[in-house]
C-alpha cells in the first residue's frame, strides 16, 4: 500500500464532504473488510475479470442452544434456528427442497436436510454428528460447485451447537456474477471440519461428498437504472430481483479524482427504507471490479412485502487510507426506487 499512512495536507478535496462520527464496531467492521482485500490483492492482480473482491457481512450469531435443542430433531427447521438471530432465513424452510442425504466419514456424519435456490444464491442446512467434542462454533469449509456457472461466488457458513456433540449449520453460496440460471446442478463436497479455536486449532479430514440438482424459486429481475451523484461519489442502481425469500439489488459506484487523490480505498453501505418507514437488514453485500475507486456491488435483504410501493436507497461512503487512523464516513443523497 505505496500510500499508507502519507498525509495528502496540500490536495485539493470536495469541502462539502463533512466527517461523520465513526463508532468502534464500524471501524472494526471496515478493518476486517481491508484485511480481506490486502489478502486477496496480489492473487487477483493478474486476473482480467474482477480483480477485487470485497464481502461485508453484519450478521452476528449467538444461540443458546439447549433451548433449540428439544425444538430441532436430527432433521428439523435449521433455518429457522439461525433466523432467530440474523433475520435472514425466514420462510426459506417453506420454499426448499428436502434432501435429508447422509454422509459419514471419520467419525462424523453430516446429513444434508434442505436447500433452497433463488436464482441469486444456494442456501442449504444440515445437521452434524461427532464422536468428538468439536466445541460451539466449529467452521466447515466447503465450496459449491455448480454445473455452466464459472463465475465469483461468495461463501458464507454460521455452525452452532444444538446438542451433546450435535451441530445445526447453514452455508450460502451467493453467485455473484453471470445470468441466473433456471435450474443447477451442485456439488458440495467438504473435506475437513475445524474444531472451535477455543478448543483446539486441529483439524479432522474427511470426505463427505454431496450432490444435488435444484430449480430456481419464483423470482422477477427487473432493470433499475437510477443513478445519484454527489461528493464524488456516482452510484448507478442498475438491476433487482424479487423472490419470496429475498430481495437484490445490483450497482454501481465510481469514485472521481478528488476522492482518489486523497483516499486509498472506499467502501460503501446501504440503508434500505420502505414508504412505510420499516428499514431492511442488508444480509449479504458484496463488491467485486478492478479497482477500489470503480466497483459492482450486489447486496441482498429479505423479502419485500407486496404492498410496499417504493424503496429508498440511502449510500454510506467510507473513505481511508488507513480505518485506525483517518477513517471518514459520509452519506450521499439517497436513491428512491418505485416498487
Amino acid at each position: 500500500m505505496k500510500r499508507l499512512y502519507k498525509q495528502f495536507n496540500n490536495l485539493k478535496v470536495d469541502e462539502n464532504i463533512q466527517a461523520m462520527p465513526v463508532s468502534e464496531p464500524e471501524i472494526e467492521r471496515v478493518k476486517k473488510t481491508v484485511m480481506k482485500y490486502k489478502n486477496k490483492r496480489s492473487a487477483f492482480r493478474n486476473v482480467s475479470a474482477a480483480a477485487i473482491l470485497f464481502i461485508a457481512s453484519s450478521i452476528t450469531l449467538g444461540v443458546a442452544y439447549p433451548v433449540f435443542a428439544s425444538q430441532i430433531p436430527f432433521i428439523g427447521n435449521i433455518f429457522l434456528l439461525f433466523d432467530d438471530k440474523s433475520g435472514q432465513f425466514k420462510d426459506y424452510e417453506i420454499f426448499s427442497s428436502g434432501l435429508d442425504i447422509t454422509k459419514e466419514s471419520n467419525g462424523i456424519s453430516i446429513t444434508l436436510a434442505n436447500a433452497v435456490y433463488d436464482g441469486e444464491a444456494v442456501t442449504i442446512s444440515y445437521m452434524i454428528e461427532s464422536e468428538a467434542d468439536l466445541g460451539e462454533s466449529p467452521t466447515l469449509p466447503g465450496s459449491f460447485v455448480i454445473d455452466g456457472y464459472d463465475g465469483f461466488q461468495s461463501e458464507r457458513s454460521f455452525i452452532e451447537k444444538v446438542g451433546d456433540h450435535q451441530y445445526a449449520g447453514v452455508s450460502v453460496g451467493n453467485l455473484v456474477e453471470g445470468d441466473n440460471l433456471e435450474s443447477i446442478n451442485v456439488s458440495w463436497k467438504p473435506e475437513s471440519i475445524h474444531i472451535d479455536k477455543e478448543i483446539s486449532d486441529q483439524s479432522i479430514t474427511g470426505e463427505w461428498p454431496f450432490q444435488f440438482t435444484l430449480n430456481a424459486i419464483d423470482n422477477e429481475v427487473e432493470a433499475v437504472d437510477i443513478k445519484t451523484e454527489e461528493k464524488g461519489i456516482t452510484l448507478n442502481v442498475s438491476k433487482m430481483t424479487q423472490t419470496s425469500i429475498s430481495t437484490v439489488f445490483y450497482y454501481t459506484h465510481k469514485a472521481d479524482s478528488s476522492i482518489q487523490e486523497k483516499w486509498e480505498y472506499v467502501l460503501l453501505n446501504m440503508t434500505v427504507i420502505d414508504n412505510f418507514g420499516n428499514e431492511y437488514k442488508v444480509i449479504d453485500d458484496v463488491g467485486y471490479g478492478q479497482s477500489a475507486y470503480s466497483m459492482d456491488w450486489k447486496f441482498t435483504t429479505s423479502a419485500i412485502p407486496k404492498e410496499v410501493t417504493s424503496i429508498t436507497l440511502i449510500p454510506e461512503i467510507s473513505v481511508f487510507n488507513d480505518p485506525d487512523l483517518d477513517l471518514k464516513t459520509f452519506t450521499i443523497k439517497s436513491i428512491e426506487i418505485p416498487f
